[in-house]
C-alpha cells in the first residue's frame, strides 16, 4: 500500500539526518533544520499517533473519511475487521482509488 512506501521514505530520511547527511542546493550546503522537511515529518508522525485502533463492536457504523461511504462492523479478529457496506453502491474518490484497488479484469464494451 502507498502508506507503507511513505513510512519507508520517512525512515530513510530520518536515517540520513541521523547519519549527518547534508543537503546541497545551488552549490550551498544546507542543514535539515533549514528546511520544512523535519517539521513535516513531525506533523505526519503526530497525525499518525492520533489514528488509534478503536474498540469495535458488531453493529458499529463507520464512515470512510475520504469517500463518506458508510460501513457496518460485522466481526473482527486480531488483524482484520469485517465490514459490510451500508448501501450496495460504494462511493470512492477517483484520485485515491488506485492507492487501494487494482484492476483484475477489464470490462469489454
Amino acid at each position: 500500500m502507498l502508506e507503507d512506501e511513505y513510512n519507508a521514505l520517512i525512515h530513510y530520511i530520518e536515517g540520513m539526518v541521523s547519519d549527518g547527511v547534508k543537503l546541497v542546493h545551488g552549490g550551498r550546503v544546507f542543514e535539515w533544520v533549514d528546511t520544512k522537511i523535519l517539521d513535516q515529518i513531525a506533523k505526519i508522525k503526530e497525525l499518525k499517533e492520533g489514528l488509534v485502533s478503536p474498540s469495535l463492536n458488531p453493529g458499529d457504523q463507520l464512515v470512510n473519511r475520504y469517500s463518506g461511504q458508510k460501513m457496518w462492523v460485522i466481526n473482527w479478529d486480531e488483524n482484520t475487521v469485517y465490514l459490510n457496506p451500508d448501501l450496495p453502491t460504494i462511493k470512492y474518490p477517483k484520485d485515491r482509488l488506485m492507492e487501494e484497488y487494482i484492476v483484475v479484469k477489464k470490462a469489454t464494451l
